[in-house]
């Protein structure tokens, strides 16, 4: 009499359940990778754009404090008393004062705000520009304010993320505090 094994079929039936497992973990794993690499991209484009907006505000502290040490008005080259003016801040290296303003009736989507990369650095460059696009815009808009020692300025900074057009807008308020 032949005797039946009641456990034939079981090595393989376990063998896909194990492999259905592993095969499991392994896509959620990717998921998670795939997941995180892209909120790091995400983050770190915001972080640039913010540092990026952050420079603005401080090329126009920048220059309000050397018109101060240089004993001229406050807020001559970046502001216009009574009006509100759009702004790119320039950088021309090798120059006694390395930062300028380019003023002009335009706006956030103005190819003249466009930010290039160039020798590991971020530029503007309204005339001729050099280096390749970095995905970044920026945009400096100073207004006089109710009182006429003191304007807003106002920095707007777009970038592209996952598809998605991004602005970060930061603002500071400057004042002629010197006596």
């Amino acid at each position: 009499m032949m005797r039946r094994n009641r456990h034939a079929g079981q090595g393989l039936l376990e063998a896909i359940i194990a492999i259905g497992i592993i095969l499991t973990a392994t896509t959620a794993s990717l998921t998670l990778i795939v997941s995180s690499v892209e909120a790091n991209k995400g983050v770190r484009e915001r972080f640039v754009a913010i540092n990026l907006a952050r420079e603005a505000l401080e090329v126009v502290r920048m220059t309000r404090d050397s018109n101060w040490l240089a004993n001229r008005e406050w807020s001559s080259d970046w502001a216009q008393s009574g009006a509100t003016i759009n702004e790119i801040a320039v950088f021309s290296p090798g120059l006694a004062s390395p930062w300028s303003f380019f003023s002009g009736n335009f706006d956030l989507s103005d190819p003249r705000t466009i930010m290039y990369r160039a020798s590991g650095r971020f530029i503007q460059q309204p005339g001729a520009p050099t280096g390749s696009e970095s995905g970044y815009r920026r945009l400096i808009t100073v207004a006089a304010t109710e009182s006429p020692s003191s304007y807003l300025a106002t920095v707007q900074v777009s970038y592209s993320s996952r598809g998605q057009q991004k602005i970060i807008t930061l603002q500071e308020r400057f004042t002629d505090w010197k006596p």
